[in-house]
């Protein structure tokens, strides 16, 4: 049978075991504790032949082979992983005793840090001598335990490993380090890059933010073709003015190869391009790709997440058969993050394995980049691809956001944190409305047996959150007061499953021999909108004063229920979906509408 291995690099201790539970503590003497309870920082559960890893919410992020997560993780079978959580370091695997072998070539407390600037590995350093480095290294440098091959750390996460087990040399290390400049921020101090109030070069050219061909999907300012910056690909190259030491350097291209191909300075073809304003890189082709912004927004805890991982799974399902439309994943590195939810929600067996944990207000959804003179938390963009079957139009690009439901709230849109400002350039706007914490809501549908409606108060501030996306976009594009945006704006109240039989005539089907029937449509719209006006009046007249194009969708994520169960961590009771019951109703409906308001080469209207 194959077994759980845990090597301590503390304590330099394998351990092997069975077990159907290990938990994990927070001291080299319990980092591998076997026990039927989770406990301090996470537990491995055993399920069939395989482990799943659930950390402890109250912990924090972790990091696995180098990478920041948040939820669950199952490792494959004889592979290692590093995992560093809450100041433990632990090398994982499970499989057959063939993995020991891997065990027996590490070099104990013999580390390895990779030199950045010369793409090279340091010499083998030790625990102490890592505390006694200090802050000296990037954060986020990639460390090897030496014996290894590609299961990484970052110095972050082993510098404080190092202060743990060498708290005297970390304390002299921090008394003799220079003084920071109190000017800079925390962010710009470890990433060397700018000043808070940091300015372009004189040599930088300036690139007007608010007219162009291109709007950037990430700080959302625009620019023409002629002002996008190469990356540099020649290892020497790492390093940029603005996004610091740990990034390959921005340039304007001056010299190109015979295929088109910007040159660095060293030379070397590259074929990434960036942003000239936040300097994030751009997605593959995007000088080539038309590109649309798609906004959902909502309340917090109002159900984005499951309805972005939903709307994806259902246009990779169903858009060819809808309309002969081709969804394609445009950016598969960037697209990681969702794709993963995506695949917990619709592949897991169990509830507690789909349930998705709340957008964080600047967790691992958010990137710090470039913006306005200074470095911003901003949202990462989810580009997929569509195309019609059959057509000779090249592909478009469509961007999506997972925000925190806190960044639409009136006092959130500083300049510090413009996080969900991508309103203001949408082509198109999803107001997603949550009937669970609505008061009339949840007093019709009262008799339903549905764990969400008994899970405490929440505050029912969807209204104003609406209304602040009024005042957002107004702010933003200077518009008259009284002066309403053309952009469509789908209201997608959601989780009809259990209101939908309380509406006054049945919806039906919007979609008719490829195109989107016109009467089914409008039908549907007048159906929900009159629904709603008795409950939420207010609402649907701030929708008419936001856009003139508004239509209203009867859209259920998950298509039944959510089922109570036990966090395998805490023991507490929990509530999420069960993947086995899954059917999501209309959950494409309102993109498909909204494309056909774009062009009706996407969808045809008939």
């Amino acid at each position: 049978m194959n077994k759980l291995y845990i090597y301590d690099c503390a304590t330099n201790k394998l351990r092997g075991s069975v077990a159907g539970a290990i938990s994990l503590g927070n001291t080299p003497e319990d980092n591998c504790v076997v026990s039927s309870e989770a406990q301090r920082l996470g537990v491995m559960m055993l399920k069939g032949a395989a482990y799943t890893f659930y950390p402890n919410p109250t912990v924090g992020p972790y990091t696995l082979n180098g990478e920041q997560r948040t939820g669950s993780f199952s490792p494959q079978s004889n592979t290692l992983y590093m995992l560093a959580i809450g100041g433990a370091m632990l090398l994982v695997a499970h499989g057959s005793e063939g993995i020991m072998q891997s065990f027996g070539q590490l070099q104990a407390d013999k580390w390895m840090i990779l030199d950045e600037t010369r793409n090279e590995w340091c010499e083998p350093v030790s625990l102490s001598k890592i505390a006694s480095l200090g802050d000296s290294v990037p954060d986020t440098a990639f460390c090897i335990l030496c014996g290894l091959n590609d299961s990484y750390c970052l110095y972050r996460d082993l510098l404080a490993l190092a202060k743990r087990m060498h708290p005297v040399r970390a304390a002299e290390a921090a008394s003799s380090a220079p003084m920071p400049d109190p000017s800079r921020t925390r962010a710009d101090i470890l990433k060397g890059g700018p000043k808070e109030d940091a300015k372009p070069k004189e040599d930088m050219p300036t690139i007007d933010e608010e007219n162009g061909e291109y709007t950037c999907p990430v700080c959302w300012l625009k620019f023409d073709a002629g002002s996008v910056m190469s990356i540099a690909s020649h290892p020497d190259l790492m390093g940029d003015d603005i996004l610091g030491r740990d990034s390959m350097k921005r340039f304007w291209a001056t010299r190109f190869n015979s295929r088109g191909q910007a040159l660095d300075e060293k030379g070397v073809p590259c074929t990434d391009l960036a942003c000239p304003h936040c300097r994030r890189k751009l997605p593959p082709n995007y000088l080539n790709t038309e590109e649309y912004i798609f906004s959902i927004v909502g309340a917090p805890s109002s159900g984005k997440s499951y309805y972005l991982a939903s709307l994806v799974n259902g246009m990779r399902r169903s858009s060819v058969a809808d309309c002969r439309l081709a969804w394609l994943d445009a950016d598969p590195s960037g697209n990681t993050m969702l794709n993963d939810v995506v695949n917990r929600l619709f592949s897991s067996d169990t509830p507690e394995d789909a349930a998705l944990t709340k957008t964080d207000l600047e967790g691992a959804l958010y990137e710090e980049f470039y913006r306005h003179g200074r470095m911003a938390k901003l949202p990462k963009p989810f580009i997929y691809s569509i195309q019609k079957m059959g057509s000779r139009k090249s592909p478009c690009n469509l961007v999506f956001y997972d925000n925190a439901g806190e960044h639409f709230e009136p006092g959130r849109n500083s300049e510090d944190s413009p996080g969900a400002q991508h309103v203001a350039v949408a082509n198109g706007i999803f107001f997603l409305f949550d009937p669970i914490t609505s008061r009339p809501f949840k007093k019709l549908i009262s008799g339903k047996n549905d764990p969400q409606l008994h899970t405490g108060h929440h505050l029912d501030q969807q209204e104003i959150i609406l209304a602040e996306t009024l005042n957002r976009i107004a702010g933003i594009l200077n518009l008259r007061p009284g002066r309403k945006i053309k952009t469509p704006l789908a209201m997608v109240i959601g989780k009809c499953d259990l209101w939908e039989e309380f509406l006054d005539t049945p919806l039906v089907p919007m979609m008719h021999e490829g195109a989107i029937s016109s009467k089914a449509l409008e039908h549907n719209s007048a159906t929900v909108r009159r629904f709603m006006e008795k409950l939420h009046p207010s609402l649907c007249s701030t929708a008419d004063m936001i856009s003139t194009n508004v239509r209203f969708f009867a859209v259920s994520q998950l298509g039944t229920s959510p089922v109570t169960f036990k966090d395998p961590i805490t023991g507490v009771s929990k509530i999420g979906p069960d993947p086995n019951q899954l059917a999501p109703r209309r959950i494409c409906d309102p993109t498909y509408w909204v494309l056909s308001q774009i062009s009706q080469d996407f969808v045809a209207i008939r």
